[in-house]
């Protein structure tokens, strides 16, 4: 459901003077935000995207008031579009007040209903590629710059590595690079570059030898319905590497009590789990790890709650 049923908004106001409201309700902020790019903690959309929507949020946020009683299901572009908006936390607030009269939360387990389990089984194909490779074709350099101050020469599994643009790069600078995705298809555009490629479920792969150094980057991580397979994922790295071993964790930051962060293409969804420093940290450590440092972007910095990124770098 995408209200709660406990939404008891103020209908002493006419229609016409709703309509009104909405359609003085400043979003300016919500607009500048998700047309910021990916690599910014934005939506990557366009301008004009960002306006459409956000006229067609107005319209849903009308429905709700209309009509309290019922169910409001947004589409998947309002979903998130509402989702930034509360973000603007002390703005989203005033602005549901000054509408209403009491607030409106969000309930974000309708979406989960949307997604299979097994999503990340199909998702990973060509229909990928044109949605998110240019961010990562754009992060890339920036990317192996970070990972070669990290990780001395040696042996590497990129676990998760798509298309292999990682991994690549890091083999043209003498690494032994060994790539585990569980897309065939990803795969398939790996073998295009230099490195050992092999189809694999991250849980439970086995290199032939034990490596000096593991990655999971771009958010490659959490993917899974059950969070003990999560465990598995981490416990299976540390039973791949070598003693010493570093391993670098890159995923976004946790934003929200929301367990997931979803993932939109244009004809279906995905999700994974969102994690806090705090729990990630335990994590890595109940399965052996230590953690030695954490930076919140590709130039090292460190992290704070306004990084865009949450990269781990623990050793065995």
């Amino acid at each position: 459901m995408g209200i709660s049923p406990t939404w008891k908004p103020d209908m002493t106001v006419s229609e016409e003077e709703m309509r009104m409201r909405l359609r003085y309700l400043d979003l300016s902020d919500v607009i500048l935000k998700v047309s910021l790019p990916l690599a910014q903690r934005g939506l990557g959309w366009s301008e004009e995207r960002a306006k459409k929507v956000a006229d067609t949020y107005r319209g849903f946020l009308f429905v709700c008031w209309k009509y309290p009683l019922n169910e409001q299901i947004p589409t998947l572009d309002v979903d998130q579009f509402w989702h930034t908006h509360i973000i603007f936390t002390e703005q989203y607030q005033k602005d549901c007040m000054n509408l209403f009269g009491t607030f409106l939360h969000h309930r974000p387990d309708f979406k989960s209903n949307l997604v299979s389990p097994e999503w990340w089984k199909t998702a990973f194909d060509i229909r990928y590629v044109p949605k998110y490779a240019t961010f990562n074709i754009a992060s890339a350099p920036k990317v192996v710059d970070f990972l070669t101050s990290i990780i001395p020469v040696g042996t590497v599994v990129d676990v998760g590595c798509g298309t292999g643009r990682i991994s690549h790069a890091l083999a043209e600078k003498g690494y032994s690079v060994t790539g585990v995705d569980y897309s065939t298809f990803m795969i398939q555009e790996s073998l295009k570059g230099p490195g050992t490629f092999i189809q694999g479920d991250m849980r439970d792969f086995t290199l032939p030898t034990p490596v000096t150094a593991a990655l999971s980057i771009f958010s490659s991580f959490g993917y899974f319905d059950d969070k003990e397979d999560d465990q598995k994922v981490l416990a299976n790295v540390y039973r791949n590497l070598t003693s010493g071993g570093l391993f670098v964790l890159d995923l976004r930051p946790r934003l929200s009590d929301d367990e997931w962060r979803f993932i939109r293409h244009d004809d279906f969804m995905g999700r994974y789990r969102q994690y806090s420093l705090e729990e990630i940290t335990d994590n890595l450590h109940n399965v052996g790890f230590s953690v030695k440092d954490v930076y919140g972007n590709y130039d090292k910095s460190l992290y704070t709650v306004h990084s865009p990124r949450m990269i781990l770098i623990a050793q065995k």
